[in-house]
């Protein structure tokens, strides 16, 4: 949805000044009439782009992913040496 800013007059002749949330600048000034109100002014003060976006887009967020190095360094380290050790050993092989 969008947020609207607008400026509207009562039926007193009361100046008001308020935001709205609706899908189209149409919208809100319909809603803004059926609360009795003219609208002079309106304007658009915020898209919530989450809304614009086809509703059934599933949305991920991106997740950073820590690593304990005192806990899993050691660890990393050795499944590390071992891949490099297998790769050199691979192409030692080929090569005799």
């Amino acid at each position: 949805m969008t947020t609207y800013q607008f400026e509207a007059m009562d039926a007193t002749g009361q100046e008001i000044r308020d935001t709205i949330d609706a899908t189209s600048e149409e919208e809100a000034q319909a809603t803004i009439r059926q609360m009795g109100y003219f609208v002079t002014k309106i304007s658009c003060k915020s898209v919530d782009r989450r809304a614009s976006a086809a509703p059934n887009v599933e949305r991920y967020e991106r997740k950073i992913i820590t690593i304990n190095m005192a806990k899993w360094g050691p660890i990393l380290w050795v499944i590390g040496a071992f891949v490099v050790g297998t790769i050199f050993g691979i192409m030692i092989g080929r090569m005799l």
